[in-house]
């Protein structure tokens, strides 16, 4: 089978609204959004299987499932992680987990084609209590470029106000955090557009698709979300029986 043949299925669940996917080759071919209310669990399987009906596809001509690993919803990545282990095991299909966070910086390149020098980049999200989950990347706008952006730190969980202390002139942010923190941006803080705040089955098929093609594969059994810290319930319980 040629690369451009291969066909992949592509769940990105971290955010409210979840997003699957098919693609041929490096092209997505359709998409379909979840419904917000039901956290994706109800709408999930029925996407799937109206993709592969639409383009007369059986589970099994499915290469690769692709997944978001997060950092995000709690709920939403748990449906959508179980739900590409469920298919990969059943289906002897490749699974590849892809972060949330370099494929949100991946997606950055678009606003930052005037200006091809390599530029760095803050992504955050929510994480809750007046933190958010942050990490830096520099991106380079080159047609050589194929292992994605570069991360500068690893992923972390901070408080708000010292991540905002982090922060230099020459910096970009982007990421679904934006929507509760961006006013608190020093004013020399460039902003990335927010259509691309939210990983994008795009971005999350080209960073899986080098693993793809080598025959790659995450082991079903151990992929986990990337949630970097304990929910807010865990937490709470710790607390009360003295964690």
């Amino acid at each position: 089978m040629s690369e451009a043949q291969v066909k992949t299925l592509i769940l990105e669940t971290s955010g409210r609204v979840g997003i699957v996917a098919v693609a041929q080759g490096q092209s997505i071919l359709a998409e379909r959004h979840l419904d917000e209310r039901r956290r994706h669990a109800r709408d999930l399987a029925p996407a799937v299987r109206d993709l592969l009906h639409q383009f007369g596809w059986k589970p099994t001509d499915i290469a690769g499932v692709i997944v978001d690993l997060g950092p995000g919803s709690y709920t939403g990545l748990r449906v959508g992680i179980m739900s590409a282990k469920a298919w990969a095991y059943a289906t002897g299909c490749r699974l590849i987990g892809v972060p949330a966070f370099p494929a949100v910086a991946l997606q950055a390149t678009d606003p930052l084609e005037a200006n091809p020098e390599p530029r760095r980049i803050w992504v955050i999200n929510d994480a809750q209590q007046n933190r958010v989950y942050c990490q830096r990347f520099e991106i380079t706008q080159t047609p050589s470029q194929t292992d994605g952006p570069k991360a500068l730190t690893n992923l972390s969980v901070l408080p708000v106000e010292q991540w905002l202390a982090e922060l230099s002139a020459e910096d970009w942010v982007s990421g679904p955090g934006l929507r509760l923190h961006r006013d608190k941006l020093p004013p020399a803080v460039k902003v990335v557009a927010e259509s691309a705040w939210d990983p994008r089955p795009q971005a999350l098929l080209r960073l899986g698709w080098d693993r793809l093609l080598r025959g790659e594969s995450d082991n079903v059994m151990a992929v986990e979300p990337l949630y970097a810290r304990r929910s807010s319930a865990e937490e709470m319980w710790e607390k009360r029986h003295g964690g």
